[in-house]
């Protein structure tokens, strides 16, 4: 929940949408880092490179050119909410348009905000880092208030054509779907998505998901944070259980938290583990 998650190139060709050309592999290296206690929270990299990310304790949204022409990487501020106290999941439904998640989680208080989540439309169109300045201006318009979501988290392109999201609700332990008119509900409520105690989320469930398709099938991936485990189940085109949730994966260490992930071209799963400070590598198989 409190680190980046990476976004999933491969799972895109197919959606009509735009992927940047892999690069070779590099030394690591830090390409941006904000000042202490500021929570990266979600990332989606956009098809020219640069990349889109959340901060779950400012209400901004930024975009960070990693390779400029001239100079350090800079965060360039791309819209502030102001009825926000922060931003959750990311996920890209149309070229370069973005559904982004915000709402009031307060981080020092653990309350969660219910009521607060929103979900917005982020276009990109046409917007694009110039040294440490935006060109161009992103047209951000609300998709839906989700009024009944305790604290909306993860965020998953379920179908491109019928504009359709699934949003996980970590503190309900839910899956809600959601449409770009704004109609919502919920679709999943398992015992394997609900939520359980852990600070300092009053209660931690279903965190980071993903719908991986093959073919016509479709399966979402998610993280139950609370529970410690990664599952996965078939879905029905609206979302629905299409059969029994499986345990993927469980932590290597007690330590571990799972939180956010995405696939590689062959299916296989990269995962942070939070409080582990890592990333894990797990085959479809488990």
């Amino acid at each position: 929940m409190f680190l980046p998650a990476t976004f999933a190139l491969c799972t895109l060709f197919g959606l009509g949408i735009a992927v940047p050309e892999p690069r070779s592999l590099d030394p690591v290296r830090t390409v941006f880092q904000f000042p202490p206690d500021t929570f990266f929270e979600n990332l989606a990299v956009r098809s020219n490179g640069e990349i889109l990310t959340s901060l779950l304790n400012e209400p901004q949204l930024f975009v960070i050119d990693p390779d400029p022409e001239t100079g350090a990487p800079q965060a360039v501020l791309v819209h502030e909410f102001t009825d926000s106290l922060g931003f959750a999941g990311i996920a890209e439904y149309e070229p370069d348009i973005f559904a982004v998640i915000s709402g009031r989680f307060n981080i020092p208080t653990g309350d969660v905000g219910p009521g607060s989540w929103n979900v917005w439309s982020v276009d990109m169109n046409g917007v694009s880092v110039q040294g440490n300045v935006l060109s161009g201006s992103p047209n951000v318009s609300l998709i839906a208030n989700v009024a009944s979501a305790n604290f909306l988290n993860g965020i998953t392109l379920l179908s491109q054509s019928e504009g359709t999201f699934l949003l996980s609700d970590i503190n309900a332990g839910v899956v809600y779907r959601l449409d770009t008119q704004g109609s919502y509900e919920v679709v999943i409520n398992r015992t394997l998505t609900n939520s359980v105690p852990t600070p300092p989320v009053p209660l931690t469930g279903v965190d980071g998901l993903h719908v991986h398709h093959d073919g016509d099938l479709k399966t979402l991936y998610f993280v139950n944070a609370g529970q410690g485990f990664l599952a996965s189940v078939a879905i029905n085109d609206d979302g629905t259980p299409a059969g029994d949730i499986e345990i993927v994966a469980r932590p290597l260490e007690p330590v571990d938290t799972y939180d956010d992930f995405t696939f590689d071209c062959d299916g296989n799963i990269f995962l942070v583990t939070g409080s582990g400070n890592g990333v894990e590598r797990i085959s479809i198989n488990g």
